[in-house]
């Protein structure tokens, strides 16, 4: 995954996360 996008997945968990918490 990381290796994938590396910046972007992180920023995406990292929004998603934010929004569902």
């Amino acid at each position: 995954m990381a290796a994938l996008k590396g910046s972007r997945t992180e920023q995406c968990l990292k929004d998603a996360f934010a929004g569902e918490s």
